[in-house]
Parts: structure tokens; sequence; C-alpha cells
């Protein structure tokens, strides 16, 4: 099993995520452009999304996480996962899922910089606990349908 063969299950199976979630720390998004395939679970892995008007979210999401229905409500999930076409951030925005827009890419990312400035000033512990209560399991991230590690003979 080479390293290019895992970091390609890592990222499509979810485990990416859920070792990412799992040092429960609040992770801030700054989007911008197109949001689809494998984006969309990094995407949804985050606890604060920030997006600029020109964000495009392309439907349906192919690879939903097993905890999509906890994150944006039952819904919301099935939404995303049966439509098909582009959402913009205006309407990510009205389902609830993105947080805030902003005009620009620039502005955006100053935003994000800015929320992250204000969370490293609480303290780490409490940032910590905090994560673990209102969060879904970290493990919940995968993939429905890839629980294990894939055998290295079929993807060698």
């Amino acid at each position: 099993v080479g390293p290019s063969n895992m970091h390609s299950y890592a990222l499509s199976s979810g485990n990416f995520l859920v070792g990412l979630r799992s040092i429960s720390i609040p992770i801030i998004l700054a989007g911008s452009g197109k949001i689809s395939g494998p984006s969309w679970q990094l995407f949804l892995g985050c606890d604060y999304r920030i997006c600029s008007m020109d964000t495009d979210f392309l439907l349906p999401i192919t690879s939903p996480p097993e905890c999509l229905g906890e994150l944006v409500g039952s819904a919301v999930a099935s939404q995303l996962c049966i439509s098909s076409g582009i959402l913009d951030a205006q309407a990510m925005q009205e389902l609830g899922i993105l947080n805030q827009v902003r005009p620009s890419k620039d502005e955006t990312g100053r935003a994000a910089a800015e929320l992250g400035k204000r969370i490293a000033g609480f303290p780490g512990i409490a940032c910590r606990q905090t994560m673990s209560l209102l969060t879904v399991p970290p493990v919940r991230y995968t993939t429905l349908g890839s629980q294990k590690l894939p055998d290295p003979d079929v993807i060698a």
C-alpha cells in the first residue's frame, strides 16, 4: 500500500476528518470558489463556515459523512444528497449551513482570521471541553460504508 493510495483512502473515507475532529478544537472554514466532491467533507467538517458571495456549491453530495443529518438536519441533508445543480452562498446561508457570507474572498479571509483570534483568546481547556460537548463524535465523520481500512491487495 503506497502513500498516495492511503492518502486518497483517508480523504475519501472520512478518516482524515476523524483525525482532525479528534483534536477537539474549533475549525473555521474560509471558503471561496467551488465546493464539490471531496471538498464537501472538509466543508462539513468545520464548526464555523464563512464563504464569499462567489462560492458555488455543486450538488449532490456524493459521499456524505455518516453524521450529515446531525450536522445540518435531516430535511436539509436529504435535499443536499438528492438534489442536483448549483446552490450559491446565499442559499446555503438560508439553509443554515453557512454562518456568514462575505462580499469578497479577501473579506472572507479577514473575517475567519478575526474569529480565530477571538477563539484563541479563550482558555484552551475550555475550548476543548466545549467542543467535546457540542460536536458530533469524531468517528461519525466517516463516509457511510467505509468503516475499515481497505484490503492492501485491492488498492495495490
